[in-house]
């Protein structure tokens, strides 16, 4: 009888056993499950309550889902960062842009300036080297009338 009633209270304690930790793991399983396979919210925990391994699993869990969500959030102010840095480098291009293409024209102007200023110049030297035939001429002629 003895026997029998060990071996019976044996079986409901391994029973109890079981219920307990089968219904954390349930537990702790069906939460990750919710995290891999729904929208990834890392800001969710696991209950971390007890003192069991299950809930050290569950304390090593919320600690990784803090650092990936500490790192998402670096990650989105740095491209944040990059993305005003990228439109600053675009304006700065367009005005670049803007202001080559104004300085082309300039000397557009300012060639074609030198060239007429060089044709006026030729035309002055030409008519310089006519004046001087012709006060060469009236010299000569000066001078052979006197």
């Amino acid at each position: 009888l003895m026997e029998r009633y060990g071996v019976e209270t044996a079986g409901k304690k391994a029973v109890v056993i079981g219920r307990s930790i089968r219904r954390p793991l349930h537990a702790l399983g069906a939460a990750m499950r919710e995290v891999a396979e729904g929208d990834g919210d890392l800001g969710r925990r696991l209950d971390a309550s007890g003192g069991d391994e299950i809930a050290e699993v569950a304390r090593h869990f919320n600690a990784f889902a803090e650092k990936v969500g500490r790192s998402i959030a670096e990650i989105r102010a740095q491209a944040h960062d990059l993305s005003g840095g990228a439109e600053r480098i675009n304006e700065t291009s367009r005005t670049i842009a803007n202001d080559a293409s104004e300085q082309a024209a300039t000397l557009e102007q300012v060639t074609a300036s030198i060239e007429e200023l060089s044709a006026m110049v030729g035309r002055t030297a030409g008519h310089s080297s006519n004046a001087s035939e012709i006060a060469g001429r009236a010299r000569t002629d000066a001078d052979d009338g006197a």
